[in-house]
């Protein structure tokens, strides 16, 4: 298979993918993730600029990334918009890899940044989408107390009129 078809199924089944050049330059980032990073990655490409690598944190050259294979790779925005947890995919052809992640919901929680993705955009094969529809199902109920005393006070005003035109 070649690594062109091999990135083309990866993207398909993770929203936030992006190739490691040998200079430990992003290449090739997924649409998602393009999106989120414009223009910062096509500016300064460097993986260390773009990203704060919570995980491993001594990644320092590209042929390190062959001991980190089995790892859950956790990365930052540098602007701290969001972040990511993935793990890595060596493409065959040429060697390099390919990060293949999603977001990273326990960050985006702990940081007051969950409304940063859409549902969409956790991939459905994805562990913390059943996290994620907890966090969407929790985000209502607090809005619920809001919206009650609201339409209590409407209610109330509409009595109130009513007793007025009495």
């Amino acid at each position: 298979m070649s690594d062109k078809a091999i990135v083309e199924a990866l993207d398909s089944l993770f929203t936030l993918c992006f190739t490691i050049e040998r200079d430990l330059t992003i290449r090739e980032p997924s649409v998602l993730l393009a999106r989120k990073l414009a223009p910062c990655w096509e500016a300064d490409p460097d993986l260390h600029s773009i990203f704060t690598l919570q995980r491993p944190r001594d990644l320092t050259r590209f042929s390190q990334l062959a001991n980190f294979q089995q790892t859950t790779f956790l990365l930052v925005c540098s602007d701290q918009r969001f972040a990511l947890r993935g793990q890595l995919v060596k493409l065959p052809e040429s060697g390099l890899y390919r990060f293949v992640g999603a977001p990273w919901l326990a960050w985006l929680s702990e940081n007051d940044r969950a409304g940063e993705f859409q549902m969409s955009d956790y991939p459905n094969i994805d562990s913390q989408l059943d996290q994620r529809f907890l966090v969407a199902s929790q985000e209502s109920v607090a809005y619920l107390p809001c919206c009650c005393e609201i339409c209590l006070l409407v209610f109330q005003q509409v009595l109130g009129s009513l007793h007025y035109l009495e």
